[in-house]
């Protein structure tokens, strides 16, 4: 038995009939193949980011963003502020001087999670993605997660509407401020949730943060080390440098002086970045260290084969709240430097 082919196109879908002959070459039988055309529809996700304001990205920045900032509280001198909302940076630090006993910090209510997420829903949101401060030190995470399951209880319209997603970041500060802002510019290019969520996943996996307090003071009054620690370390001028790694912390290194802090944290970064990473300076008070800082790892990075040159600062001045966040990359074109800068 031999087989045959014809094929046409009616109203423009492709069909193909099969014929097979039989030994009188008399069609035998044939099939009708005709290919379904298929609606396909782009459904584009419009995804609200929300973090809380621990992770020190100014709130005039994320704004710009889209992005939202549950505040924290801070209770000094007997008032309880909201975070970044009632009180800058520069301002706090002004009243610990001030105050004999440490400020008490309180999370993220989920109540002000449950409002942010019924206005994400009345602006048609399709996805809500809440990045928090390491649950392991807040109960940020866990209000959030309230918050969400009490909105859906409420809400059972928006069930299978509205995607909600809760992402302990198991980290603090610019270490999980820097990438909701990437998450946010990702998706105005056009990133699913899904893709970002993988980024966060890659992103925290990897971060690391390196810091060092210029004073035991604050330390001994939190009771971690003892008074007479405390004074010997001041005495010395000892300064630790200190490691957070998914949540933990530990001591790296210890240095005399405030001089030698950076030269520290420099060897530590190339030792542990890999190449063309991002990296980010985080400064309270003293601006010429952060300065120092960024000029030694632009120098050392650029020497790090296959690296490219990244930018990444976050600066609170001591003497006026001056927020510099800023993601620049230079490429190098024949004869020509092209440079661009991109706010976080």
């Amino acid at each position: 038995m031999e087989r045959g082919q014809q094929g046409r196109r009616i109203g423009g879908v492709a069909w193909r009939i099969l014929l097979w002959y039989n030994e009188n070459s008399k069609p035998h039988m044939g099939i009708l193949i005709i290919p379904v055309r298929r609606r396909v529809v782009f459904v584009l996700e419009k995804i609200k980011f929300i973090t809380d304001t621990a992770c020190d990205i100014p709130l005039s920045t994320a704004m710009a963003q889209g992005v939202e900032e549950a505040p924290l509280s801070v209770t000094i001198l007997g008032k309880t502020y909201r975070e970044s909302y009632d009180i800058s940076p520069q301002e706090f630090y002004e009243l610990c001087g001030k105050s004999k006993e440490l400020p008490v910090s309180a999370g993220v209510n989920s109540t002000e999670y449950y409002t942010r997420l019924e206005r994400a829903w009345e602006e048609e949101y399709t996805a809500v993605c809440i990045v928090c401060i390491n649950a392991r030190g807040s109960v940020c995470y866990t209000a959030a997660c309230h918050a969400r399951d009490d909105f859906f209880e409420e809400h059972p319209e928006a069930v299978g509407k509205l995607r909600v997603e809760i992402v302990d970041s198991r980290t603090y500060s610019i270490a999980y401020g820097i990438p909701v802002m990437k998450a946010a510019r990702m998706a105005k290019n056009g990133k699913s949730l899904d893709e970002i969520l993988s980024f966060f996943d890659d992103w925290f996996d990897r971060v690391e943060i390196y810091f060092c307090p210029l004073t035991f003071e604050y330390v001994k009054r939190s009771g971690r080390v003892s008074r007479t620690i405390a004074f010997v370390g001041d005495a010395l001028g000892i300064r630790p440098i200190i490691h957070i790694i998914e949540g933990k912390t530990a001591a790296d290194a210890k240095v005399r002086g405030n001089s030698k802090i950076t030269e520290a944290m420099e060897k530590l970064a190339v030792s542990r970045m890999l190449p063309a990473g991002d990296y980010g300076i985080l400064v309270g008070t003293p601006r010429e260290l952060a300065e120092d800082l960024e000029r030694r790892l632009e120098e050392a990075l650029s020497q790090v084969d296959g690296a490219g040159e990244v930018r990444v600062v976050l600066t609170v001045k001591s003497t006026a709240r001056q927020v510099l966040a800023q993601d620049g990359r230079s490429t190098q074109r024949g004869s020509e430097l092209d440079s661009t800068l991109t706010t976080v």
